[in-house]
C-alpha cells in the first residue's frame, strides 16, 4: 500500500483499485484500525472504483459498532465503521459484484458475521419477557442454519456450543435455539474480541 502513495506521481499502477480493495477486506482480520483514515487519503478514482466501493460495503457489513475488534494482546477499539449486517454481507457476496479473489478475502470475515448475527438475535430474544422467551420455538436448529448461511446444522451447532448458548427439544421433536439456556443478555461477553482465529 505504501509503494502506491509513495510512486504514485511516476508510475501507473492499474491494479491498484483492486488490492486496494483487498486491503479493506483484510482489515476487519488484520486489526487495521485506521482503515477509515487511510481510504480518505485515497485518490478519487480509486475510492470510486466499483471493487473498492463493494469492498466497503463488505467491511461496513462485517463491523459491529457495539463490539470491539483486537486480540488478548491488544487493547479492543471500537469499530468506527460498522452495521453488523449479516443480510447485506450474504447478499453482496453472492452477487456479481465480488469477484472471486474478493470472496476468498471475505470469507475471513464469517465467523465474525455469523456471531454478530446470532448476537443480534439474542439480544432481541432476551428484551422480551422471561415467559415469551420460554415459547420461542421458531428459531428450529433448520431455520437458524439458513440465517447464519451455514451449510449445515452441525456448524451452527458447534458455533452455539462455543457462545454457550444451547438447544431444546419441542414436542414435536423440533430442535430449536433454547433461549432460556443462558441468563447473559448479550452474547459477546462469552467469547474474546473479534480475532483471525474466529
Amino acid at each position: 500500500m505504501d509503494k502506491y502513495d509513495a510512486f504514485r506521481v511516476s508510475v501507473d499502477f492499474p491494479n491498484e483499485a483492486e488490492f486496494r480493495a483487498y486491503y479493506i477486506l483484510f482489515s476487519p482480520i488484520l486489526f487495521s484500525f485506521d482503515t477509515e483514515v487511510q481510504i480518505q487519503r485515497w485518490p478519487k478514482h480509486i475510492l470510486n472504483d466499483g471493487r473498492v466501493q463493494t469492498a466497503l460495503k463488505l467491511y461496513a457489513a462485517v463491523g459491529n459498532s457495539l463490539r470491539s475488534v483486537g486480540s488478548k494482546n491488544l487493547e479492543p477499539i471500537p469499530v468506527a465503521v460498522a452495521q453488523a449486517n449479516s443480510g447485506l454481507f450474504w447478499a453482496l457476496l453472492a452477487s456479481q459484484r465480488v469477484g472471486y479473489l474478493m470472496a476468498c478475502v471475505a470469507e475471513m470475515s464469517f465467523q465474525n458475521v455469523r456471531f454478530n448475527a446470532l448476537d443480534a438475535l439474542w439480544r432481541s430474544a432476551k428484551g422480551a419477557p422471561e415467559k415469551a422467551q420460554a415459547n420461542m420455538k421458531t428459531w428450529t436448529k433448520h431455520a437458524l442454519t439458513e440465517y447464519l448461511c451455514y451449510d449445515n446444522e452441525d456448524e451452527t451447532e458447534a458455533l452455539c456450543e462455543k457462545v454457550g448458548v444451547s438447544f431444546n427439544t419441542s414436542s414435536m421433536g423440533q430442535q430449536y435455539l433454547d433461549f432460556k439456556s443462558s441468563s447473559a443478555t448479550r452474547l459477546e461477553s462469552m467469547l474474546t474480541p473479534i480475532s483471525a482465529s474466529g
